[in-house]
């Protein structure tokens, strides 16, 4: 349709006002009609009435009712001070927002009260501008409120209320200065929707007032009355010019002297419109209206033959020519038929052709620097077209305009754009990083993508804090209830096998309640949903103590520390198994996700978390136990869940069900005299360790490792660390991502929307690891040793 306009002006001499645009509804075409005529340079008047729910003004009005209708929630606050009427600047509603969703401050009394707890980011000085904040927001809205707040109110209480509160903030100035702004912008139309605004709340206010004056009222229903009067409220606007295209829908609009007409949107579903059905008269009932003289509003039956009748009119409306246009396919993508009246169209002219612009190329169309810089970034991105030809010369055109020639020159920059090198140098790593020995974690961040390692440990980049208990809060506060518990038993003097089930659960349950008072995190108490938390946390925290209770009598093995610090990182538990001339050493960290050890990830330095610390662990107990050989003996993750079994009768058989599922999952040394160390009554499949036993000998599922193996596999580790830290330090930081099987670095990662990796752009991609087996990484270790 515009591109048919600028013809028509540009080769036949029309006026814009000698055209017309109908469509079926506005509500679907308006924003479109706007959008894509100013981008044809096409002046157009929009002849319907404007919704105002949208309007900043009534947006105020609405939020601050929801507000108090809501108990003052971080979001209803927020939508209010969002509408830049409230009275505070950005910087300060940013400033309230974090704070607010940090703390999950909530309620009026909240407001009131002084505001002494901190975020982990929010300083003293913050903090005391925020009370400043609170202070301000609390005697701007404190006189409002007190009425709202009111239990026995009357919708004259409220209106009255409202009414003084937007004299009180001299809103109407504001919404003078927003009209002024709009005017001076050049947007008319908004400006006389803001003109008009202000006059058409006052004018609902006094129909609240005479009509329902008197009427009690809840805060919910004032809100329900209130929007339904500004769904129902429309702005009417006046041409503000003389030469323009008129766009309008069928029923509404009337056209004088056209020229030419466009019908768009001819489709079964818009023309002609839904007719509107329900209410409380039928068809009958109607008819029996009528005979008795008594004139109703158009029932279904009349308004289709209302629509009908100015279809007809707009049709013979022009003197020169009639375009009519029809959707294939709808927004969502769905196919779309053409309505009953190109049918009668095609039957009554039979030699009427339909133009589909689909078929044509760029030549056949109307374009405008606007819409031809479209054409030329499609050439530059598939530069083999067939429309070569015509998107080179549309380019060299650009190049000729002073206006254009630099927006040309970035698009072809543009099109060659690949990945830029992202490394630092050595000398701002080391100063971003410092000359500390790096975490495991952070080993394992910066394998998986240098450019998340760089955003989280060079730049310090941060997720906001939100008051909500996480899946890391649960994981947190359950390595400390186990602690807890495992100082419990030692003050106690007693050991984990010998206590009693009774004093197990009563630790237990003193042990998560302790750290939940230790972790500060108040959350927990918020609603019924997360206090539900606490009672599963015990559950779990009793089914987890029973378990490690029984790995641990099966075997010869004893705890010897718990969140043992060292350098890399902190180990969740080392157990050891002592003889005349050697230390076996075990450690554990606890998993309350599902994550299993995996070779491969280990090998490409995904997973490097148990081979570190148990090369640690070794070095410490080696310390501790002077001439003693301390020997690894196994590996292991402990995923804390509570597990759904089938029923067993037999107690034994359901007590080994369980422990298979909650078997420690990780490597164990293939040395008869570790296994047996760990699990005296192994036969078959151990319920506690991930080894199995045939007549052959291990099973193929076993988790095993040869001693020489083993030791291999804690060598590459110090060599894989010395290795990814000599590359953080020399300041490798690209947007590199791994790839292995379905995983990618970027699947869990917070920075995913700002890195700038797009597989779409050159010299993007992913890093393809392979999944290897258990043996082929063995292979590789040893063979990399060989070379």
């Amino acid at each position: 349709a515009a591109q048919r306009i600028r013809a028509l002006v540009r080769k036949k001499g029309y006026r814009y006002r000698d055209i017309g645009v109908i469509v079926g509804d506005m509500n679907v075409y308006a924003d479109e009609i706007e959008k894509t005529f100013a981008r044809y340079q096409i002046p157009v008047f929009m002849d319907y009435k404007r919704s105002v729910l949208l309007n900043s003004f009534v947006e105020y009005v609405r939020s601050l009712l929801a507000m108090a209708e809501k108990n003052f929630t971080a979001e209803s606050v927020l939508r209010f001070l969002r509408t830049n009427l409230a009275g505070f600047t950005e910087e300060e509603t940013d400033l309230l927002e974090n704070y607010l969703l940090a703390l999950g401050i909530r309620g009026y009394k909240k407001w009131q009260e002084k505001w002494l707890r901190r975020a982990r980011t929010t300083t003293e000085e913050e903090l005391e501008r925020l009370n400043h904040l609170r202070v301000r927001f609390v005697e701007k809205i404190s006189s409002l409120v007190f009425v709202l707040k009111q239990r026995r109110k009357t919708v004259k209480d409220v209106t009255a209320a409202l009414y003084a509160f937007l004299v009180q903030e001299d809103i109407q100035k504001q919404v003078k200065r927003q009209e002024n702004r709009f005017a001076e912008a050049g947007e008319l139309a908004l400006a006389k929707e803001y003109a008009q605004i202000y006059r058409v709340l006052m004018e609902l206010f006094d129909k609240f007032v005479g009509l329902l004056g008197d009427e009690q009222i809840s805060l919910r229903e004032y809100c329900d009355l209130l929007d339904a009067g500004m769904e129902e409220a429309r702005i009417g606007v006046i041409p503000p010019g003389l030469d323009q295209v008129v766009a309008g829908d069928i029923e509404r609009t009337r056209l004088r002297d056209s020229k030419v007409l466009l019908l768009l949107g001819a489709n079964d579903t818009l023309i002609p419109g839904a007719a509107v059905t329900g209410g409380l008269l039928s068809d009958r009932d109607r008819e029996r209206f009528e005979e008795q003289g008594i004139a109703l509003a158009p029932g279904a039956k009349e308004k289709t033959y209302i629509q009908k009748f100015y279809l007809y009119l707009h049709m013979t409306k022009p003197t020169e020519e009639l375009d009519v246009s029809y959707s294939k396919v709808s927004a969502e993508g769905k196919s779309l038929r053409p309505a009953y009246l190109i049918g009668d169209l095609k039957r009554m002219f039979p030699k009427l052709t339909v133009f589909d612009m689909d078929r044509y190329g760029m030549e056949a169309m109307e374009l405008v620097p606007e819409t031809g810089i479209d054409y030329v970034i499609a050439g530059l991105r598939e530069p083999k077209r067939a429309e070569d030809a015509a998107w080179q010369e549309l380019y060299r055109w650009y190049l000729k305009q002073d206006t254009w020639k630099e927006a040309a020159e970035r698009l072809v920059q543009a099109s060659c754009y690949h990945r830029p090198e992202d490394a630092l140098t050595r000398e701002t790593a080391e100063r971003l990083y410092g000359e500390r020995t790096a975490s495991v974690s952070r080993l394992e961040k910066f394998a998986s993508c240098a450019c998340a390692h760089f955003l989280t440990y060079g730049l310090r980049l941060k997720e906001r804090e939100e008051y909500e208990f996480a899946a890391i809060d649960f994981g947190n506060m359950f390595h400390k209830s186990l602690e807890t518990y495992a100082r419990k038993i030692e003050a106690a003097g007693e050991s984990w096998t010998e206590i009693s089930e009774e004093k197990q659960r009563q630790y237990a349950a003193e042990s998560v309640e302790e750290s939940i008072v230790d972790y500060s995190n108040t959350v927990l108490y918020s609603s019924a949903r997360n206090a539900y938390i606490i009672p599963r946390m015990k559950r779990m925290m009793n089914r987890t103590v029973w378990a490690m209770t029984k790995q641990l009598a099966r075997g010869a093995f004893r705890p010897e520390g718990y969140e043992v610090s060292f350098g890399s990182g902190k180990i969740d538990r080392i157990d050891t198994c002592e003889t005349e001339d050697t230390v076996y050493v075990k450690i554990l960290d606890y998993k309350t996700g599902a994550k299993a050890f995996d070779m491969a990830a280990f090998y490409h330095g995904l997973q490097m978390q148990l081979v570190v610390y148990m090369r640690e662990a070794l070095e410490l107990e080696q310390k501790k136990h002077p001439g003693k050989e301390a020997v690894p003996a196994g590996i292991f993750y402990y995923r804390m869940k509570d597990p759904v079994v089938d029923k067993e009768v037999d107690d034994r058989k359901l007590e080994d069900a369980i422990l298979r599922e909650l078997r420690l999952d990780g490597l164990v040394s293939a040395d008869d005299a570790v296994i047996r160390r760990l699990d005296k009554e192994f036969s078959g499949a151990s319920p506690v360790i991930p080894v199995g036993r045939t007549k052959s000998g291990y099973s193929k599922a076993s988790r095993t490792l040869e001693p020489e193996e083993f030791a291999a596999v804690l060598d590459f580790a110090g060599e894989q660390r010395e290795r990814l830290q000599e590359e953080m330090k020399s300041g490798r930081a690209d947007a590199a991502p791994y790839e292995m099987g379905q995983q990618t670095g970027c699947d869990y990662c917070p920075y995913r929307n700002i890195c700038g990796f797009d597989g779409e752009i050159e010299g993007y991609a992913y890093r393809r690891l392979a999944k290897l087996a258990k043996d082929e990484v063995l292979e590789r270790i040893r063979g990399g040793k060989e070379e």
